[in-house]
């Protein structure tokens, strides 16, 4: 009995030696704490190098990847309204890219807005499956921030500018225009809200604004938009 007694204690400390034995291996072995890819080295064999204070390579998620950007504070409530009803799509394009843009999901709204640009920092996640995206790339951004319902629109391009404010020439049943001062809204694309002075359904000209005046008496080639738009030429 007093054999085994020292043959237990004698594989127990084997037992301990092994597991110190694994515990020193795995020092030698850096694992990434998340999927990852590796930039390039910071050091080479023969350097010096001490825990917590070396960098040795710089690693980066790239699947899922975030798109940091920000929005002025002004958007902030109607963007928690929508974040709050579900998800909030994000679409990102790379500058000069053909390829179509690329779509996201709003996934984070930072707890404070930067007082010294009026501007709150969102996050978007992105799959990035095809690796499109790496990290530090610029792209440029969109998102809905504000739902409007009952709006009247029209075609940025049929918006003019004078000392008095932004008008348009609004075409009448009997193919004459008439100038009409506007009071312009929120945006979106290639869409311009009007807040004031114009009515849903009235035709207004997209083209050949500078030839107009007041009682000008057009005629209509091309019917694409209306109050909406039209092209328009002198008659």
């Amino acid at each position: 009995r007093a054999n085994a007694g020292v043959y237990k204690a004698a594989m127990q400390a084997d037992q301990a030696a092994v597991e110190m034995a694994r515990t020193q291996l795995g020092y030698a072995k850096i694992r990434a704490p998340v999927d990852s890819v590796a930039g390039a080295p910071l050091v080479y064999p023969g350097a010096q190098i001490a825990a917590n204070s070396t960098g040795i390579v710089v690693l980066n998620q790239v699947s899922p990847i975030y798109l940091t950007f920000s929005v002025p504070e002004s958007a902030l409530a109607g963007l928690k309204a929508s974040y709050a009803r579900g998800v909030v799509a994000v679409t990102a394009k790379i500058p000069g890219a053909s390829s179509a843009p690329l779509q996201a999901t709003l996934d984070f709204i930072n707890n404070a807005v930067d007082t010294s640009t009026g501007t709150i920092q969102l996050k978007a996640r992105y799959d990035n499956r095809a690796h499109q995206l790496t990290p530090g790339q610029f792209v440029e951004v969109s998102l809905p921030t504000a739902r409007l319902s009952q709006v009247v629109t029209v075609p940025s391009v049929a918006l003019q500018n004078s000392p008095d404010g932004n008008f348009v020439f609004v075409l009448g049943s009997d193919n004459t225009v008439q100038q009409r001062m506007v009071t312009v809204g929120l945006s979106s694309g290639d869409k311009v809200v009007i807040n004031k002075g114009l009515n849903g359904g009235e035709k207004v000209i997209t083209d050949g604004q500078m030839l107009l005046t007041n009682g000008t008496h057009v005629r209509v080639v091309d019917d694409h938009a209306s109050a909406g738009g039209h092209d328009a030429s002198n008659g």
